[in-house]
C-alpha cells in the first residue's frame, strides 16, 4: 500500500514540476525576472544595470536547469516504484497507473490555473527596472529643469570641503548659501 501512495505521489509532482518548468520557461521567454531572483542595483550606471540584468537571466537559466533536473530525477523514481509495482501486483497496475494519472492530471490543473493568474498580473504590471535616458540626473522634486541645470547637475563637480572637529563636514564658504 505504501508503494502505491508513492507512486501516485511521485507521478503528481512529476506533473506539477512540469507545470513549474512551462511557467519559468513562459517567464524567460517574456524577460520576467522572478522577485526571489532579483538582484540589488548598488551601481546605477548603464554598464552596470546591463551586467545585472544579465546576470538575473542567467540565474533564469540556472533555475531552468535545476527544475530540468529535479524533474529528471523524479522520473527516474518513478521508473524504479513501477518495476516494483509490477512486479508485486501486476494485475491491479492498469488500475493504479489511470489513478495516479487522474490525481496528477487533476493537481497540474490547479496548478496550471494559478500560474496562469499570476502571468496574468505579471504581465499587466510594468517591470520596475530603472530606466534612464539623459544621463544620471533624477529630478524628485516638482520643478522641470532647465537643459543647462542638468548638465551642471550632470556633472562631477568636487566642492571644497574642509573638515572641522569630530568626522562632522562643513562646506567652505564659497559652497554655502547667503
Amino acid at each position: 500500500m505504501q508503494l502505491v501512495k508513492r507512486y501516485i505521489r511521485i507521478k503528481e509532482e512529476i506533473s506539477v514540476f512540469k507545470t513549474h518548468l512551462d511557467f519559468n520557461r513562459t517567464r524567460k521567454e517574456r524577460k520576467v525576472v522572478p522577485e526571489s531572483l532579483r538582484l540589488k542595483r548598488p551601481v546605477s550606471t548603464p554598464e552596470g544595470l546591463n551586467i545585472i540584468t544579465k546576470a538575473e537571466h542567467r540565474l533564469v537559466n540556472a533555475r531552468l536547469h535545476e527544475c530540468n533536473a529535479a524533474l529528471r530525477k523524479k522520473e527516474l523514481d518513478l521508473f524504479f516504484a513501477k518495476r516494483q509495482l509490477e512486479h508485486r501486483i501486476p494485475v491491479l497496475m492498469a488500475s493504479i497507473d489511470e489513478f495516479a494519472d487522474s490525481v496528477a492530471a487533476s493537481s497540474a490543473d490547479k496548478h496550471r490555473i494559478t500560474q496562469d493568474k499570476k502571468l496574468s498580473c505579471l504581465s499587466i504590471r510594468p517591470s520596475p527596472q530603472i530606466t534612464q535616458d539623459q544621463g544620471f540626473v533624477t529630478n524628485l522634486s516638482s520643478r522641470t529643469l532647465t537643459q543647462e541645470q542638468t548638465s551642471v547637475l550632470g556633472q562631477r563637480t568636487q566642492l571644497p570641503c574642509r573638515w572641522r572637529g569630530r568626522g562632522s563636514r562643513s562646506t567652505s564658504t564659497a559652497a554655502r548659501p547667503r
